[in-house]
């Protein structure tokens, strides 16, 4: 889980909401914040558009040793900053079915097509400076529910837009430094007809992630 658990941290520094002092326990520095100028919302554009190839990274229930078992699944994706949507191309539904304790969700998701996901992008506006300066761009994604149709079943996966984890707040913000890009993907619940199971589970969406050697799905 250690890469699982950098991940996570670096998540705590960049988007936990209303951070305005350093992560740096040390530093109680103010880190100031202001509007972006045409120009660098033209960087925030560019610095993002394009297509990804990576990993959706999770941590998935170990039964026999009461832990979570960091796992990845492959996925690519596209930002169109035209139309400032972020679409995943077959998401992997795998994902779900593995963190799910519900058995019967399990194997439904287990089945299904790929189906892809949409995220509405928009620019964080005001940024702080301290960012701005450093060439790190976060964009505010907003996913759409996905909704589709299994062994006659109409299912729909919700998501988070902001939720506790294990005590820390997250929020569905991406960040691309470099290219590097990662972003929490936040599953709420999913609804089968009448049925919800609740899921509450982060998971990342990152193109700078080697899977362990050791896993066997990879």
């Amino acid at each position: 889980m250690r890469t699982f658990k950098y991940y996570m941290l670096f998540a705590v520094c960049l988007l936990a909401t209303g951070m305005f002092t350093s992560c740096d326990s040390s530093d109680d520095s103010v880190i100031e914040a202001r509007a972006l100028t045409d120009s660098e919302k033209v960087l925030y554009k560019q610095a993002i558009q394009g297509n990804y190839s990576g990993y959706l990274v999770y941590l998935q229930p170990d039964d026999i040793n009461g832990t979570q078992v960091e796992k990845s699944l492959p996925a690519s994706w596209n930002v169109n900053t035209e139309t400032m949507q972020l679409t995943v191309s077959n998401f992997p539904l795998k994902a779900i079915a593995n963190v799910t304790r519900h058995l019967d969700l399990k194997a439904l998701l287990e089945q299904a097509d790929p189906v892809n996901m949409t995220a509405k992008v928009e620019l964080v506006d005001p940024e702080y400076t301290q960012y701005i300066e450093q060439g790190l761009y976060r964009y505010f994604m907003t996913p759409a529910n996905m909704e589709f149709t299994v062994d006659g079943k109409n299912v729909t996966i919700n998501f988070w837009v902001a939720m506790n984890y294990y005590g820390t707040r997250y929020e569905s913000i991406a960040t691309v430094y470099n290219k590097a890009f990662t972003m929490p993907v936040l599953i709420r619940d999913v609804q089968v007809n009448y049925n919800n199971y609740n899921i509450n589970e982060l998971m990342y969406l990152t193109n700078s992630y080697t899977p362990p050697t050791t896993e066997s799905d990879q």
